[in-house]
């Protein structure tokens, strides 16, 4: 029986005891909290060191496509996008195919991409990328050390938005970065790349969302023909095959969806506006355009954290023992945005949600009990940390309908705060979270032209944020 222990710094009420059962009260209660305070639609999913789980929601479920909002309250079983959050997932699809003797991960990336783009563009991965090319493994892919360019920078991600719900595919990745200089070069600090490539592959680290989509291209090459005797293509690979959930138990009642093309709206029940990406609404948008096998996941929390704490957990069930102490190999980002800063394995990083455990110029360590194994999601309309938090024998996966600052982190920490207290760590407070404002306060801030009041609370303007939404909506201009 865990010890009880007063819980009153998360909550800011009377003095709470943590009991047995009480868990999921106390995290719905919270979630209820954020949902309320900010507007966001929330959820939470967390499986617990016996293996128990549950998933709960708050706040409204977001807009529809007509622009109105959806009926109802944000719950535990409303789906939302997981950006790259969806990397676990095919890294692991990747080291179930190896479990299986089909490939290496040292065999060469060309030799099951090639055929696929010789089938839909009549080229090879060499002429897409030039010659360094057939120097990339699919070890290199998923462990982020092919060196090859990333698409999701600027240039490419507005252009796309902007066409609207038009019909993209992966190969309109291959060509943005086909169209970069055949040279090697840094990339700057956002990541953007003016070359195709920014070291030789297998000469460094560096976080790049094209890998994963070459990763898809690589499952749809090492896929058996469908019973139709048709070849797999991009669009109809069952990613849910190769990651064995049909098969485990675990996933039975599991809701995932790997969106490749067609409007995301119909695959999410909470829809997400896009602050950072100026006004866009995701759900106009092709579902392509999100990265397919990078950032295509679409679940609920609860499966989310189901699937890190199969794969993590102290039972694992998805991955053989070799293959996943592959996958917690850690390396140090070597080049791009985050250089020097964060550790990558195969699919998973290391990254810590707690304030007070960040310390300026050092990496997140495993062991820190803020520390998580998994994968965050930042992406159009949505944010998400998804991963096992060893210190607890617990797997937490919380997203949050929007992309402006880092509203899923924030709601990360005061989740594990109660986390901690369940589990009797009196030095919870330590975390350092930052506390829910109320009344919660907005920054008049003019975003692709018009003018938009922005909740300071989990995003770049939080020392800006000094009017309620009321004084933030006369002083913008903003009507709604």
């Amino acid at each position: 029986m865990r010890a009880l222990v007063a819980l009153t710094f998360v909550l800011g009420a009377s003095s709470i005891d943590i009991r047995e059962n009480d868990l999921q009260f106390l995290v719905q209660e919270l979630v209820q909290r954020v949902g309320n305070t900010t507007g966001w639609s929330v959820s939470v999913g967390l499986v617990d060191d016996e293996g128990h789980n549950f998933g709960v929601g708050g706040g409204p479920r977001g807009l529809s496509m007509a622009g109105s909002e959806l009926a109802g309250s944000t719950t535990g079983r409303d789906r939302f996008n997981f950006g790259s959050g969806t990397k676990g997932l095919t890294a692991t699809a990747v080291m179930r195919l190896v479990d299986q003797g089909r490939f290496s991960l040292d065999d060469p990336a060309h030799w099951f991409i090639d055929p696929v783009l010789r089938r839909a563009l009549n080229k090879s991965m060499s002429d897409m990328l030039g010659s360094r090319a057939v120097n990339v493994t699919i070890g290199h892919l998923i462990q982020m050390r092919s060196g090859v360019a990333d698409f999701d920078v600027p240039d490419y991600d507005n252009s796309v938005l902007m066409k609207g719900n038009t019909t993209h595919s992966p190969f309109e990745v291959l060509q943005f970065v086909s169209r970069l200089n055949d040279t090697i070069c840094d990339a700057d600090g956002s990541g953007a790349c003016q070359c195709r490539f920014e070291f030789e592959p297998g000469m460094g680290v560096s976080y790049s969302s094209t890998n994963f989509v070459l990763t898809g291209l690589v499952l749809v090459g090492a896929s058996l023909p469908q019973p139709s005797g048709k070849p797999t293509t991009w669009d109809t690979l069952d990613m849910l095959e190769p990651l064995g959930f049909r098969s485990n138990p675990a996933f039975q009642d599991s809701n995932f969806s790997f969106v490749s093309d067609g409007p995301l709206s119909l695959w999410l029940t909470v829809a997400g506006n896009s602050i950072q990406y100026g006004n866009v609404r995701i759900f106009d948008q092709d579902a392509s355009i999100l990265g397919w096998t990078c950032g295509n996941a679409i679940a609920t929390t609860q499966d989310l954290a189901r699937f890190y704490f199969e794969l993590l957990g102290p039972r694992p069930s998805l991955v053989s023992a070799a293959s996943l102490e592959i996958m917690t190999q850690w390396r140090v980002l070597t080049a791009g945005w985050a250089k020097g800063y964060i550790d990558y394995g195969t699919g998973l990083m290391i990254q810590n949600i707690a304030p007070g455990q960040r310390l300026h110029g050092q990496r997140p360590q495993v062991n820190q009990s803020g520390s998580y194994v998994g994968h965050a999601g930042d992406t159009y309309g949505f944010t998400s940390e998804n991963g096992y938090f060893q210190s607890y024998n617990t797997s937490l996966s919380v997203a949050v309908n929007q992309d402006n600052g880092y509203g899923s982190e924030l709601i990360t920490c005061l989740v594990l705060e109660i986390v901690a207290v369940y589990h009797g760590d009196t030095n919870a407070t330590a975390f350092g979270c930052r506390p829910l404002p109320d009344p919660p306060l907005y920054a008049c801030k003019t975003v692709w032209g018009l003018p938009t009041c922005i909740l300071g609370w989990g995003s770049s303007y939080q020392h800006e944020a000094n009017l309620t939404q009321a004084e933030c909506n006369t002083t913008c201009g903003v009507t709604s």
